[in-house]
């Protein structure tokens, strides 16, 4: 989804846009090089990368390239790309399906988009022997099914980031079509406050009305849970880099 700011303006530096590729990225090794592969993790700009053993990210498609902010991926140890603190909850994560390989899901902010991730075994390479960890992402969405899928501890809100509790809490309301009356019900605050709470964040987000901030909380996933789980990842959030 493209989100223009008034006057044809594009927000791509605030939310980025998902388009397919048009070249092809690096293969992971074989055996898992082959045409559906390519199709599913590179063309049809899905989220999905292969880790390592060692931690090392052994491939990533172009879409993380686009919500980490970097312009490669592939490569990188995961500390580098995501952050200490990010890896090393994920490394535990790892190791357990490397070990058990039995998938397992996580629910977690990146880049300010709200991802289900889900963990599993893969074969990097035949000779030698060697697996990997598949992470495949989506951004959330209404109706999602998110039961028994455990809740992150660290969190990146990345394009969020300067917003209060408050206003991501309002942000969320209209994602959800509530209107300043509706939204000053719900938050327990005067219409007034609500109101001069959108206007900050339409001064922060770079939006000119309430329809551009609706689809901003729509395209990072905020419609698809709940305020206190909202609450626990703004509380819990910190840069990547930390």
């Amino acid at each position: 989804m493209r989100l223009t700011k008034g006057r044809g303006s594009t927000l791509t530096k605030d939310v980025p846009h998902f388009d397919p590729p048009s070249r092809r990225e690096q293969a992971i090794p074989t055996p898992m090089t082959s045409i559906p592969w390519e199709a599913l993790s590179t063309d049809a700009g899905a989220f999905a990368m292969v880790v390592d053993p060692r931690a090392n990210i052994a491939f990533a498609s172009p879409t993380w390239n686009l919500i980490l902010g970097l312009s490669q991926v592939s490569g990188k140890p995961l500390s580098d790309a995501m952050g200490k603190d990010f890896a090393s909850e994920r490394q535990l994560i790892h190791d357990r399906v490397l070990s058990g390989g039995k998938p397992e899901s996580l629910l977690g902010m990146v880049g300010g988009h709200l991802l289900r991730t889900t963990f599993r075994c893969v074969p990097l390479s035949e000779a030698p022997p060697e697996p990997g960890v598949l992470a495949t992402s989506c951004i959330l969405r209404e109706g999602m099914d998110l039961d028994g899928v455990p809740l992150a501890v660290h969190h990146d809100l990345g394009h969020l980031q300067g917003l209060t509790e408050r206003e991501l809490e309002l942000l969320h309301h209209m994602g959800n079509g509530c209107s300043s009356e509706d939204a000053a019900e719900r938050m327990h605050r005067s219409t007034r406050t609500i109101e001069w709470h959108r206007a900050s964040l339409g001064e922060k987000l770079r939006c000119d009305n309430r329809v551009q901030l609706a689809r901003i909380a729509i395209a990072s996933g905020l419609t698809a849970v709940g305020i206190e789980t909202l609450r626990l990842i703004h509380r819990s959030a910190k840069g990547r880099r930390g």
